[in-house]
């Protein structure tokens, strides 16, 4: 038998750069131990928070309406993230330590002792290990077939191997075909922001009580008629069907019920059983076309709501309202900066916002693209990269990319300058380039506080950790920018408190929070446990790279952090281009570490461009099949030009209620700030050109708790305005066409929302009772009510 010695002697004489094999590898025994190990840590880290369950559980006592958007477990979810962060590093680095590192890079080496077929097995094992976690992602469109193919590779990689081999393409013609591909996502990535920047808006109609038109066959219908005459929701009262009537022009007010009504009366209403109510062709195609349409005006949260968390206090500070009055969600130079570059080209408008909010993506992408060019410098890593990062931004889909302000690159605008800065510095060595990205950072904080405070902090640590490596390149004199940076970067977290913030506490205890499930934990767990070994794994390699890699893996779990709180892959997939580069980094910087042959680099390369490619193409599949959804609404429905100065764009809602509106506000309150009681508020002031009186721009949706409900009372009885405007039909809290049906086809999912928003808007009712004996009516409009202030 062969003593170690022997075993050694053949390694040597095999290659100089050989592996060690895995039965006799300690360094490979030690690294299964230790990310074993660190399950156990995942496993005392959920049991640590089900103790602390009960301090960690968040206790708000909610309006009806809003306690179906609350979850009341998510700090449990944002303790065990924290924990987890906070672990997970010094936890590798301890072990690390104990184990003295010094022989822990020959474990990248074994793979070089094993034959090509294992080799590609164990790749397609560890890709299809992958997958199978991002398949719980929720964008099973954008992974099932990446999944797929890495388990039939690992079942079939024996066999394909040798053909691998034969057709693996030489090195020139492989970057011509990378160069393709790269040049085809630059034009695909100016076409999906071309919609937003270049060409006139499209709004589809996000109000359920202003009709909109529908073309059945040849003419065109009045939706609410239509769904009123055919019955289509079977509109519940509780007890008894309601009342129908085919003949009435506007929808039939049927019951008008306390806002504190509970949601066990209005879901216990009766709807007709499934097999007494069948659906015709007609019917079946209304509901079809107007599918899109219905459910956001159920949601009742479209455009006008979300980019009014922009538009409004830019509206409010540029009518005069001071700047700490003004709640601005996204930060003040979010808000600043929109506001000076529309009042610099055309003023401030819906189109305006649009057109310069899109502009945001395609700068900080194509930032993105040449840093990604600087950073790996060889074209398949470069096309690697980009295949997923705007794969998976695709994936994001049209409508949320129009929908949501909050998924803009704006709100962590310079990381990518820091990334850059902080890569001249390390390769060329200068204080300044080290200057310039503390700096960045520091504006980062200004623009959105969690960002810039995780770009700042992830720049400390690696400073520290490349002390720790390399003092010699790192006198300590260096500390103090170090400490200079971390204390501005505090300063500006201060600075950036600007205005009354009104939500941050609610969103911590679990307002507009989804659940975390165990399977999303774990696939953190993992992602960032890996990115550990791999660094580890190249601890002692001369590769400044290294540096790049672990300062993204630290950004990427500040990143984590905004998924872990919304539990959405909506508000992680924008973040997913930052995550390829990290991941494609570790891995250029693994397989140069490794010294593998050049042939096998070329073959893992190739196949993973493959499965890239299906993500990619899965992912513009997506987002061109929901523009196209979006763009035949307006092919299906009468559309009309909407003229206002600050609302220039093609609609399906008729802008003459809204123009009505807009004239009766401007008549009656020629000052700039006004008192509205509506629930369409986050537009009607900004389009006058007046700003509400009351504490939020968008009451509704801020009414949460009896707090809120009372400051407005308080602000309207303090206040005591000359004129109150009104909804119209602020009385009749339930409509015909208000609830749908659990079983209506397409839309029945959309019952509970609906109920819930009869809930939110019945509270302006509330609100309005408590002052109403001091106002009388002067002025009725299809939209909004004029009130005149008794004299007293």
């Amino acid at each position: 038998m062969l003593d170690e010695n022997d075993h050694q002697t053949l390694r040597c004489q095999k290659n100089e750069f050989s592996g060690i094999h895995l039965h006799l590898n300690l360094d490979t025994l030690f690294f299964v131990f230790l990310f074993v190990s660190s399950i156990g840590l995942f496993g005392l880290i959920q049991s640590f928070i089900k103790v602390l369950k009960h301090p960690l559980t968040s206790h708000v006592h909610f309006n009806a309406w809003a306690q179906f958007f609350y979850n009341h477990d998510k700090p449990q979810d944002f303790g065990f993230y924290f924990l987890l962060v906070f672990l997970l590093l010094p936890y590798y680095l301890l072990f690390f330590y104990a184990y003295r590192g010094n022989k822990l890079q020959k474990l990248m080496l074994f793979w070089q002792d094993l034959s090509f077929q294992n080799n590609l097995t164990l790749w397609f094992c560890f890709l299809g290990i992958t997958n199978l976690a991002l398949l719980g992602l929720g964008k099973n469109v954008l992974f099932f077939i990446l999944g797929v193919f890495a388990w039939v590779g690992f079942l079939l990689s024996a066999q394909i191997a040798p053909w691998l081999q034969n057709i693996i393409p030489a090195p020139a013609r492989l970057s011509k075909i990378c160069w393709g591909i790269v040049v085809f996502i630059v034009l695909e990535l100016i076409l999906m922001f071309a919609p937003f920047t270049f060409t006139t808006p499209k709004m589809i109609n996000p109000f359920l009580d202003i009709p909109e038109q529908t073309l059945l066959s040849s003419h065109f219908v009045n939706d609410q008629h239509f769904i009123q005459e055919h019955h289509l929701f079977e509109s519940p009262v509780c007890g008894k069907m309601a009342p129908l009537s085919a003949k009435s022009n506007q929808p039939l007010a049927i019951s008008n019920f306390s806002p504190e009504i509970s949601k066990d009366t209005l879901t216990g209403c009766y709807f007709p059983p499934p097999h007494q109510r069948q659906f015709s062709p007609i019917e079946i195609q209304f509901l079809k076309k107007n599918q899109f349409e219905l459910r956001w005006q159920f949601l009742n949260r479209w455009i006008f709501h979300h980019y009014n968390h922009i538009l409004g206090p830019i509206n409010e500070i540029s009518l005069g309202k001071p700047i700490q009055n003004c709640y601005m969600q996204y930060g003040w130079v979010n808000v600043l900066t929109l506001k000076q570059l529309m009042t610099w080209f055309g003023g401030i408008s819906y189109q305006n916002c649009f057109r310069f909010s899109f502009l945001f993506y395609l700068l900080y992408y194509v930032a993105f693209i040449a840093v990604v060019f600087l950073l790996l410098r060889e074209l398949p890593y470069i096309t690697l990269t980009l295949l997923l990062a705007m794969g998976l931004l695709n994936g994001i889909g049209f409508t949320f990319l129009f929908l949501g302000p909050g998924l803009n690159p704006f709100r962590h605008l310079f990381d990518i300058s820091i990334l850059f800065f902080f890569y001249l510095y390390l390769y060329k060595e200068r204080t300044i380039y080290l200057y310039s990205a503390f700096l960045f950072s520091i504006l980062d904080i200004l623009i959105y506080p969690l960002f810039g405070l995780g770009g700042l902090f992830s720049l400390v640590v690696v400073l520290v950790l490349r002390q720790i490596q390399e003092p010699k390149k790192c006198p300590r004199n260096r500390f103090w920018p170090v400490i200079g940076a971390t204390c501005l970067g505090l300063i500006a977290f201060q600075l950036g408190k600007i205005g009354p913030d009104y939500m941050t506490g609610y969103f911590i205890r679990g307002l507009a929070a989804g659940q975390l499930a165990p399977l999303f934990k774990f696939e953190i767990f993992f992602i960032l446990s890996i990115g550990y070994l791999f660094y580890i794994a190249f601890w002692k390699a001369q590769n400044p790279h290294k540096y790049i890699f672990i300062f993204l893996l630290l950004y990427c779990q500040v990143l984590f952090t905004y998924f872990v709180w919304e539990s959405d892959i909506n508000h992680l997939l924008p973040f997913m281009p930052i995550l390829a580069l990290t991941g494609v980094i570790g891995l250029q910087i693994l397989l140069k570490e490794t010294k593998a042959s050049q042939q096998k680099i070329t073959i893992l390369l190739v196949a993973l461009l493959c499965c890239a490619s299906f993500v990619y193409l899965s992912g513009i599949r997506y987002y061109w099949r929901e523009y196209h959804q979006y763009s035949m609404i307006f092919k299906t429905h009468k559309t009309y030009q909407w003229h206002f100065q600050r609302a220039q764009f093609i609609s399906t809602v008729d802008p003459q209620p809204f123009e009505e509106a807009v004239q009766r506000i401007q008549h009656y309150a020629p000052q700039s700030k006004i008192y509205i009681i509506s629930k369409h508020d986050n537009i009607l002031p900004f389009l006058a050109q007046r700003y509400n009186g009351l504490p939020y721009f968008d009451v509704p949706w801020y009414l949460l708790t009896s707090k809120e409900i009372n400051l407005c009372i308080q602000t309207l009885q303090k206040a005591r305005p000359q004129y109150l405007f009104v909804d119209t039909d602020i009385d009749n809290t339930l409509r015909l066409t208000d609830i749908v049906s659990p079983e209506v086809p397409y839309i029945g999912d959309m019952s509970q929302e609906s109920i819930q928003r009869v809930k939110r808007l019945s509270l302006l009712k509330t609100v309005f009772d408590a002052v109403r004996k001091d106002y009388t009516l002067i002025d009725k409009g299809p939209l909004l009510t004029v009130y005149l202030r008794k004299a007293k």
